[in-house]
């Protein structure tokens, strides 16, 4: 699938995070388990559809969503988020979408099919 067809910013993860995280309204540490491999913190708040438009692409405005994040205790790094709630009209109200980011700072081996590389 073409980059510009995925409906999610992979690459901005890191700074649109940080830009809605302020945003969570009544946001509560709701527990500790265990995420990849560590234990995590489980943040749970709620936040409006129109909040997420940096991280994930074209959603439509004005739906009320609940937006849970995983941090690991230890590194602090981001290991699973999960959005309950309708990002686009056409989503039934009981929608989850869930991001599990494991193997941080792992290599990675990138394979150019013959058409990209040029040859």
């Amino acid at each position: 699938m073409p980059l510009e067809q995925v409906p999610f910013n992979f690459g901005g993860i890191g700074v649109t995070l940080g830009e809605i995280l302020p945003s969570i309204k009544n946001a509560e540490l709701t527990g500790r388990e265990s995420v990849g491999g560590g234990q995590a913190v489980r943040i749970d708040g709620d936040i409006v559809s129109d909040d997420m438009s940096d991280l994930i692409t074209d959603v439509n405005s004005g739906h009320a969503i609940t937006l849970s994040v995983w941090i690991d205790e230890t590194s602090h790094a981001l290991r699973q988020l999960r959005i309950d709630g309708r990002l686009y009209d056409d989503d039934a109200p009981e929608t989850t979408r869930l991001v599990v980011i494991t193997d941080i700072n792992s290599p990675v081996d990138i394979q150019l099919p013959e058409t990209a590389s040029g040859s």
